[in-house]
């Protein structure tokens, strides 16, 4: 059931309805979160954050739903939802105006650098 509810979020989503698609969206997170189905709250959150981002809430769909999600799809090992998660902050972060790479461990934007430091490569390895 809640695999339905998401897919109608997504038909929601892209017909342009993001109160509806939030509304399927959310009771799908519910009934993924009494389930205990940790792949299911992950994708929940990955589309909660996409319906932020759209309605410009950058900060929301980054720091509540993005990053959540992705600490559960790396909990899982789940490469396609790690970098679905990795995409969708990157796309975040450019729309927030933040242009350095995160400092590794952290997620936040490198610190400020002047004189001879020098930044290690990115991506980090």
């Amino acid at each position: 059931m809640a695999t339905s509810y998401g897919q109608l979020g997504i038909l929601a989503h892209r017909r342009g309805d993001y109160e509806a698609a939030e509304t399927w969206c959310r009771q799908a997170l519910t009934i993924d979160e009494q389930l205990g189905n940790q792949a299911g709250i992950a994708t929940s959150y990955h589309q909660l954050g996409v319906l932020a981002y759209l309605r410009g809430d950058y900060e929301v769909a980054a720091e509540t739903w993005h990053r959540q999600a992705l600490a559960i799809f790396e909990r899982l090992g789940d490469q396609a939802g790690m970098a679905a998660s990795y995409h969708q902050l990157g796309v975040l972060a450019q729309a927030r105006g933040i242009t350095r790479p995160p400092t590794p461990g952290t997620g936040r934007p490198w610190p400020s650098m002047s004189g001879s430091v020098t930044r290690p490569p990115w991506p980090p390895a």
